[in-house]
């Protein structure tokens, strides 16, 4: 058997760069939603103990992208690890 499988390494790259690319997009989306001042004055808002007023800003899109992302990475691991029959 050999150590170093073509095929696989390319597979390897390719992926790589696709992690890049997908963590670019992750950036420019995270930079894209960042609220500025007068917007965010406009948002509904609780008043919580202690005279705090937290305000209703949703999930960012940059956290869902993220845990999606994550949550993908988890299921192709398990899927690639079962596919290929490896054991540790």
């Amino acid at each position: 058997m050999e150590l170093v499988v073509p095929k696989l390494v390319n597979i390897i790259a390719v992926l790589a760069m696709v992690v890049g690319l997908a963590f670019a997009g992750w950036w420019a989306v995270g930079l894209f939603s960042v609220h500025n001042r007068k917007r965010e004055a406009e948002l509904p808002e609780m008043e919580a103990p202690d005279g705090i007023r937290e305000k209703f800003t949703g999930v960012p899109a940059v956290l869902i992208i993220f845990l999606t992302f994550i949550g993908i990475t988890m299921v192709s691991y398990v899927a690639s690890v079962w596919l290929t029959g490896v054991s540790y």
